[in-house]
């Protein structure tokens, strides 16, 4: 099962620095609290094809 959450907020001076925020919109995907992919901008399209490969990455098949 997948999890996305989409949060939209101010971060401080040192989150950004820490998440290498540079600019808005900035999208961060995060698997187990890790950065494994980074957008920068509003773009529609590259954030549905980034969303849609990394849920298909973070599937799980388990054969009984």
């Amino acid at each position: 099962m997948v999890f996305l959450c989409f949060l939209l907020c101010w971060i401080g001076q040192e989150v950004a620095s820490q998440l290498e925020v540079k600019a808005m919109p900035t999208f961060l995907f995060l698997k187990d609290g890790n950065a494994m992919d980074k957008l920068v901008g509003a773009n529609p399209d590259e954030i549905k094809k980034r969303v849609d490969g990394f849920v298909q990455s973070s599937r799980v098949v388990h054969i009984a």
